[in-house]
């Protein structure tokens, strides 16, 4: 990043506009690497899914699994956000991102479909309130 000083001719609302312009651009491309990141990790999740109910032999609870996160996850997103305005949006978001990998971590080590439910929970727990979070600092 290259740095601006008044020495180098530009009037101060020119510097301000600069660094403007380049925090804008680091927003822009971390929101773009968030989102292709998630993006990838969607589609794994969805396609080892039923892989992982089956070598529990619970197939069948593939469908309940993926409907029961994804409702609790969207019943706690708005009393989540309303916590977490309060604590503040920067640790919302830090706590959420380990939420969301602390529910990655049980769905690696899970050993039974119970653990892998719960896993699945506290993911989309923590993937609610970073679209929640995105879509308010977009």
């Amino acid at each position: 990043m290259a740095k601006v000083s008044l020495d180098s001719g530009l009037c101060p609302v020119s510097i301000v506009r600069h660094g403007l312009q380049t925090q804008l651009t680091w927003k822009q491309c971390s929101i773009f690497v968030i989102n292709f990141v998630n993006a990838m990790q969607q589609g794994l999740l969805s396609t080892l899914g039923p892989y992982v109910t089956s070598s529990f032999w619970m197939h069948s609870l593939t469908a309940t699994t993926s409907i029961m996160s994804s409702l609790i996850g969207g019943i706690f997103k708005l009393p989540l956000a309303k916590i977490l305005d309060i604590w503040g949006r920067p640790q919302g978001f830090a706590i959420m991102v380990g939420v969301m990998v602390l529910g990655l971590v049980m769905m690696a080590a899970c050993d039974g479909v119970k653990t892998y439910a719960a896993a699945q929970v506290m993911y989309w727990l923590g993937y609610g309130y970073r679209f929640l979070f995105h879509t308010v600092q977009s």
